[in-house]
């Protein structure tokens, strides 16, 4: 029975620790390297590192353009389920809604992947031409106020490393 129970600490443990690492990366807002992530786990770098590797393999993380661990593919796509909840989406579509009433604009939510903005959610305006993008649908960073506000808002040297890429 103790080889049992310490196979199932093991398990969680290791479970808990890819946790801790999707949770490390999701608050990092792309600052972190695997370095990093390894210090705040206490944990040694070679083993970081072969989590941190398993988990892009997998497509939950992967490294952007400046070698920061970042969400992947597969986390993003379940954090926007989670955000998609019908709960949470009636909430935003209804403020996003007023807004465009009151000023007679789409409006939209869109966030940061990369050189692109994803909309995440969107109302559009009651004009007779509009272009219509579904969720999900990527633009190129600067080709949308979302995505240019964005820019402004980073530091200038990563800022700078974005715009390089986007040619």
């Amino acid at each position: 029975m103790t080889s049992s129970s310490s196979a199932n600490t093991t398990k969680g443990s290791t479970l808990d620790r890819v946790l801790q690492v999707l949770a490390i990366v999701a608050h990092s807002r792309g600052q972190l390297n695997r370095e990093s992530i390894a210090e705040q786990l206490s944990m040694p770098i070679a083993s970081a590192n072969k989590l941190i590797n398993q988990l892009i393999s997998l497509g939950h993380l992967q490294e952007n353009i400046i070698g920061r661990v970042i969400a992947g593919p597969n986390l993003q796509s379940l954090s926007h389920d989670i955000l998609k909840n019908q709960r949470f989406s009636e909430q935003r579509t209804s403020v996003l809604q007023r807004l465009s009433d009151n000023i007679g604009e789409t409006c939209g939510i869109s966030v940061p992947n990369g050189i692109e903005m994803i909309y995440f959610e969107r109302v559009n305006c009651n004009w007779p031409l509009q272009i219509n993008l579904a969720e999900g649908s990527p633009v190129p960073i600067a080709a949308s106020a979302s995505g240019k506000l964005y820019l402004s808002s980073l530091e200038p040297e990563i800022r700078e490393n974005v715009v390089q890429h986007m040619g």
